[in-house]
């Protein structure tokens, strides 16, 4: 793990744990779809609205051997996760 920022929606002068877009509304998603890494929907599971977490995700639950984009092979991730709603899907 080098420190570098993959994902632009952490504005650390926020707080800390907010993941809300620059250009525009947090995160919306619907768990069991396939659609997230298995390691992110694992840190979502007992959350409640208004919890926060920060979650380190081994490479096997991330993108494992293959990679990503700009995440290299064997990484770990990081995330800084608050949950803001429930229902209809989840909203980060």
């Amino acid at each position: 793990m080098d420190g570098s920022l993959f994902d632009s929606s952490y504005r650390p002068a926020l707080f800390p744990f907010s993941l809300i877009t620059p250009d525009g509304p947090p995160v919306a998603f619907k768990l069991g779809k396939g659609s997230l890494i298995p390691g992110f929907e694992e840190a979502l599971l007992g959350m409640k609205p208004g919890g926060k977490r920060v979650v380190l995700i081994p490479p096997k639950l991330a993108y494992g051997e293959r990679g990503s984009g700009p995440i290299p092979p064997n990484s770990p991730l990081v995330f800084y996760l608050e949950l803001r709603s429930i229902g209809g899907g989840m909203t980060l």
